[in-house]
C-alpha cells in the first residue's frame, strides 16, 4: 500500500525518512516514535499502522548502524582497546561512547547486523 494512503504523521514520517542524511541523534528519535506508533497501532489493534511503524524502525535501525559503523572507522567511536591508548596520550579526546549517545549495546548490535544485509537482500 502506498504511503499516501496513510495516515498524515505516518506519511510524514515516512517521507522525511526517506528523502533525508540524518544524525546519529534524529536516527535515534525516528527511531524511538516508529516503536511508539508500532505500540499504539497493537492497541488498537490496526495491524496496518504497525506494519508501516515497523519498516520505518527498521529502517531508521539499518541507518543508524551504518552511521556507527561509519564512526568506528574515522575514529570517532570508541573500539575495544582504544579508551587506554587514548589515556596514555596527554590532551587527548575521547572517543564518543554508546551509552554518551544513548544507545545500548544490543541496539547497536542489532543496527549494525542490520547495516551488514547487503542492500539487494534487504530491499524486496
Amino acid at each position: 500500500m502506498a504511503p499516501d494512503s496513510q495516515p498524515y504523521f505516518v506519511r510524514k514520517t515516512y517521507h522525511h525518512f526517506l528523502h533525508s542524511r540524518m544524525t546519529l541523534d534524529s536516527e535515534i528519535r525516528i527511531r524511538d516514535k516508529a516503536e511508539a506508533m508500532r505500540v499504539y497501532a497493537r492497541q488498537a489493534k490496526d495491524f496496518e499502522l504497525g506494519n508501516w511503524a515497523s519498516e520505518i524502525r527498521i529502517r531508521a535501525e539499518r541507518r543508524l548502524g551504518e552511521m556507527l559503523k561509519a564512526q568506528k572507522k574515522s575514529g570517532g567511536m570508541r573500539d575495544g582497546g582504544t579508551a587506554m591508548k587514548a589515556r596514555s596520550q596527554p590532551n587527548t579526546e575521547f572517543p564518543t561512547k554508546l551509552s554518551e549517545l544513548g544507545i545500548s549495546k544490543s541496539l547497536s548490535s542489532r543496527a549494525q547486523a542490520i547495516a551488514e544485509v547487503p542492500e539487494a537482500e534487504f530491499e524486496p
